[in-house]
Parts: structure tokens; C-alpha cells; sequence
């Protein structure tokens, strides 16, 4: 019997829905809001990437907010 079809469950999301998705895991794993999170990120608030793997973890949603997690960029929220 032939393996059923893999469905594509990777969505996009818009601008908004990936703000509130960052909001989302900074509260609960840093206690810290999504902005407050970019702007001590990109400060290097959190030292070396292995040094904290929550930070890490959340920075890998940066690119979805339009921001690249490894360099200064601006913070660029939804309008």
C-alpha cells in the first residue's frame, strides 16, 4: 500500500499575525515584550547564541518581523 500524499502545513503569515507570534514568545519565555526583545537582542543583551537558547530559539522568528537576527537592522513593526 502506497504512503498517502504529504500535505503542505506550512503557512505564511502576514506582518501582524508574525508580531503577535514573537509578542507571543517573548512574554512567555522571556517576560519581555517583542520590541524590548529586538532592541536587547540586537544590543547583544543575551550574549553568545548559545548562551541563552530561549533568546535563540525566539530570534529565529526575526526574519519573519523583517528582521535579520544577525545583524543591525531596523525594527521594522506592521503598520
Amino acid at each position: 500500500m502506497a504512503a498517502p500524499a504529504r500535505q503542505d502545513w506550512v503557512s505564511d503569515l502576514t506582518a501582524t499575525e508574525a508580531w503577535a507570534l514573537l509578542e507571543e514568545r517573548t512574554q512567555q519565555h522571556l517576560h519581555v515584550g517583542a520590541r524590548e526583545f529586538v532592541e536587547r537582542w540586537l544590543a547583544g543583551v543575551y550574549g553568545q547564541p548559545d548562551d541563552n537558547p530561549d533568546a535563540l530559539e525566539i530570534a529565529a522568528l526575526l526574519p519573519g518581523v523583517g528582521v535579520n537576527p544577525w545583524h543591525d537592522d531596523k525594527l521594522t513593526p506592521p503598520t
